[in-house]
């Protein structure tokens, strides 16, 4: 009897919920236009393809198949002597296009990863066995990150559940 009511009450909730939304999409007609002028855009956009497919290479080596570091500046460097000994005329020279390729390709895979900009935030969260994550907390003027020890999530929340997990937190 109680769930069937719990269903019915869920069903009117959202019934409300769709009349109330239902008037928003009204509104939109057409695409949503975005600014996007503020937004940092990765510097191997503007390289030459070429260099753009050794940049690829070398961050996929760092970043996807775990390469060390000193392996992958070895790789980019001997992709840069490679693509010199293609670019280079009979006389030793070499064509302002295929110069400015050169220029592009940095010499160590932190250069090829800083083009990429694939540095990026991270926050560290104490997770519970029910899935409950917690943030890292500052006491006021202290470097060192606190969490909560216990869960506190409540596990059936709403009428005459006031039980909490209490769960040492990992």
């Amino acid at each position: 009897m109680y769930a069937c009511g719990r269903k019915k009450a869920i069903t009117t909730q959202i019934d409300d919920l769709t009349a109330q939304f239902g008037s928003h999409q009204d509104m939109l007609h057409g695409p949503i236009e975005i600014n996007t002028d503020a937004l940092q855009q990765a510097s191997v956009d503007c390289s030459d393809e070429i260099s753009q497919i050794v940049l690829f290479l070398c961050v996929a080596c760092r970043v996807v198949m775990g390469v060390s570091r000193s392996s992958c500046d070895l790789i980019i460097k001997i992709i840069s002597v490679v693509l010199l000994l293609v670019f280079r005329r009979s006389d030793g020279s070499l064509s302002s296009s295929h110069e400015n390729i050169l220029k592009q390709i940095p010499l160590t895979s932190d250069g090829a990863e800083a083009k990429f900009h694939l540095t990026g935030k991270t926050i560290e969260y104490a997770v519970c066995s029910c899935h409950c994550t917690y943030p890292l907390t500052y006491a006021p003027g202290s470097t060192t990150a606190r969490y909560p020890e216990c869960c506190v999530h409540c596990p059936m929340p709403g009428e005459g559940s006031s039980t909490q997990l209490r769960v040492q937190l990992i």
